[in-house]
């Protein structure tokens, strides 16, 4: 077993023993096309877009912070010259359809500077999930956006 294997497996149980979703959406949002050209992006720059969208995500939520806020798990994808894009793992407010819900997520999308709204969601199976969200993951790439998650 390589090195990486060893910090990439240690990461998904960290990440299982963190993180239990019920209801989740599983999404896919790439970046701006201003993040996209040759240059050098700050990891700093995407964990703001990622925390404007949260916030617009949980204010169409009519939640202001503390204990409510929504359960997540980010994930930050992409070589410093490559497609940047992030991966998040939300839970579903128990009072909204699913409808309702990707309804909010399109809206808090279109409404952050810096997205697209080009995105995909699903929803997955929460182990095989993690295994495809760690898959960067080594002992030189730390690409979980621990700011932005939330147990």
């Amino acid at each position: 077993m390589s090195h990486k294997t060893k910090y990439r497996e240690a990461t998904e149980n960290w990440i299982n023993g963190k993180f239990q979703f019920g209801d989740a959406i599983f999404l896919t949002v790439h970046y701006s096309d201003y993040l996209q050209e040759e240059r050098n992006w700050t990891r700093n720059e995407v964990e703001m877009i990622n925390k404007r969208f949260l916030r617009e995500l949980e204010a169409r939520q009519k939640i202001k912070g503390g204990k409510d806020r929504l359960k997540r798990l980010v994930v930050i994808e992409g070589k410093t010259y490559g497609r940047k894009h992030t991966h998040m793992i939300i839970e579903k407010p128990t009072d909204k359809t699913a409808e309702q819900f990707d309804m909010d997520i399109w809206l808090a999308v279109n409404g952050t500077k810096g997205m697209r709204n080009s995105y995909s969601e699903e929803v997955y199976e929460q182990l095989g999930l993690v295994n495809y969200l760690t898959k960067e993951s080594n002992y030189n790439i730390d690409n979980i956006d621990t700011k932005n998650s939330r147990v």
